[in-house]
């Protein structure tokens, strides 16, 4: 189980970093390393702070698309839970 969001980003002297966003224990979840450019790090940070967003609305769209019978929606049900399998290890 990952720690609760939402996630927040902190950029400090030492780098940037990923933390929750009410400042509560842990800390700091993840540190975010420049590889190309400071740019490219800002942009990492930004999509792994928003993962537990991402993470809640690809569980809605599975749950709403799970019941339809179409194959957008199958298609569409079976990209969401790949996702959600992923994030949480099961893949």
């Amino acid at each position: 189980m990952s720690t609760p969001g939402p996630w927040a980003i902190a950029r400090t002297n030492s780098g940037t970093f990923i933390r929750k966003a009410d400042g509560s224990p842990p800390g700091y979840l993840a540190e975010v390393r420049a590889v190309r450019s400071e740019k490219q790090c800002l942009a990492d940070a930004r999509l792994i702070a928003s993962a537990p967003e991402l993470l809640e609305a690809l569980e809605n769209i599975a749950a709403m698309t799970g019941y339809q019978d179409c194959d957008m929606c199958l298609e569409v049900n079976n990209t969401a839970r790949a996702a959600i399998a992923k994030a949480r290890g099961e893949a």
